[in-house]
């Protein structure tokens, strides 16, 4: 019996040592998907334990972020920058992010709330209450629960905010599954947000990876398409001509952008149904045709040249 119960002990504290917030080898990867809003902005932002700092007497995790894809800044072609430097804390299963514009920690996530706690959420760099043009959000708790990842029975809650009513999952030990930190506060910043969860991992949990992802790592092939159901495309490959059959027969602008956001052809068409794009000049590979209407965004598609 006593050995049962030292048995069970030891998994006990294993799992609990498990669970803790932000341990030695603790890295995240998000991906960015914006070509939908303009053409830089898309990839993997990888955030990753380094160390520990002290801050106002308390020792915090430092996270560093890099971003690699099309660079956060107009035209600029696929890179790795250096973006986020993060403090971070756990207290009684409540996690903490330091705010260097208030000198004062935020709430990421209290696993000990019940449905229709609230809580203001954290702020991004360069975002503080003096110079925002609306109140500082908060979120509420709609749901909790649990669920087993690699074996750790973790807690987990889901919050919606009161701006845009967006729902977040966050787990226990990994965080938020569509925002990391859960960031909802951003008024002034050029960083690409942290978009969803792609994959964690820590020195005592295997890596997690989500489904949908087969690599963790920046595969530009991966950018999904912005859909546009009243444009078809066609052939599929492409050659040296690009047919586009619209069911409006309005004026449109294409751009085509290669694998590294850079903008390699412009075409403007007459209003007609039926459009001809020359890719004559292109060489083989994969790009993505932004679609115009009167200086409005409509899709993004992505097309393969052979």
């Amino acid at each position: 019996m006593k050995r049962t119960l030292w048995i069970f002990l030891i998994v006990l504290c294993s799992q609990s040592k498990a669970q803790m917030w932000c341990p030695p080898g603790a890295t995240w990867h998000y991906f960015n998907n914006y070509l939908q809003i303009n053409s830089y902005k898309s990839g993997v932002t990888e955030l990753q334990y380094t160390g520990t700092v002290t801050v106002n007497s308390i020792v915090c995790k430092q996270i560093i972020g890099t971003f690699t894809g099309v660079s956060p800044f107009p035209f600029s072609p696929v890179g790795t920058y250096t973006i986020l430097d993060f403090r971070t804390y756990e207290n009684n299963n409540v996690y903490y992010l330091y705010d260097p514009s208030t000198n004062a920690f935020d709430t990421i996530c209290n696993f000990n709330a019940s449905v229709g706690n609230k809580w203001r959420p954290t702020m991004l760099p360069q975002s503080t209450s003096t110079n925002c043009g609306f109140p500082r959000p908060y979120v509420t708790v709609i749901d909790t629960g649990h669920v087993t990842i690699n074996s750790n029975y973790l807690k987990r809650i889901v919050v919606q905010d009161n701006i845009s009513f967006q729902k977040d999952t966050i787990i226990e030990k990994i965080g938020g599954f569509n925002q990391f930190l859960l960031t909802y506060y951003n008024c002034i910043t050029d960083v690409p947000p942290y978009g969803t969860l792609m994959c964690y991992q820590d020195n005592n949990f295997p890596l997690f990876k989500k489904p949908q992802y087969n690599t963790c790592n920046y595969d530009p092939t991966n950018i999904e398409e912005h859909e546009i159901p009243e444009y078809k495309f066609y052939p599929d490959p492409v050659g040296a001509i690009l047919n586009v059959a619209s069911k409006k027969g309005e004026q449109i602008e294409v751009r085509i952008f290669d694998l590294a956001g850079r903008e390699v052809l412009v075409s403007i068409t007459k209003s007609q149904m039926s459009y001809i794009v020359n890719l004559e000049k292109l060489t083989k590979g994969i790009y993505f045709v932004r679609l115009y209407s009167s200086g409005q965004f409509l899709g993004v598609k992505k097309i393969i040249k052979e």
